[in-house]
């Protein structure tokens, strides 16, 4: 047995905050490994209540599938910000019990370097694409494949 800490804080250890990510369970596509699933950053944690009953749930920014299969190079499933018409990142209130576990995405970079001073509490927002990394762990190799 094992568990993970999900967090999503607005600031963490005295530094800028910090929002995980998450897979989701994708209920419309219930195909093995990483096609079956979504990916999303963790915003916030909220709950209401309704007839008595409460309701855990997160504020999420989703990611999308860049292709069909993963990257032949790396062997891992590329993924982009999901944008509405505007250019906005498209957001929603999930209930907590359909994610997975957390995920770990790896910006991918590109040929420049990054600007002196450049925060990696911002690299969810600063890159176009990035790997969804299996590697990082047995479970995620398991799922994630």
């Amino acid at each position: 047995m094992s568990h993970e800490f999900v967090r999503a804080v607005p600031t963490w250890q005295g530094q800028e905050g910090r929002h995980d990510c998450v897979y989701f369970y994708n209920h419309s596509n219930r195909r093995p490994g990483f096609a079956g699933l979504h990916v999303a950053q963790v915003l916030t944690f909220l709950s209401f209540e309704l007839d008595a009953q409460i309701y855990p749930c997160a504020l999420v920014r989703w990611f999308v599938p860049m292709g069909d299969e993963p990257c032949p190079n790396t062997r891992m499933w590329k993924v982009e910000p999901l944008l509405d018409n505007n250019g906005d990142a498209v957001c929603s209130i999930e209930h907590v019990d359909n994610i997975v576990r957390a995920a770990h995405l790896i910006p991918v970079f590109g040929n420049h370097p990054l600007p002196r001073g450049f925060s990696f509490q911002h690299s969810l927002q600063a890159f176009n694409a990035y790997y969804v990394n299996k590697f990082v762990d047995l479970r995620a190799h398991e799922i994630a494949f």
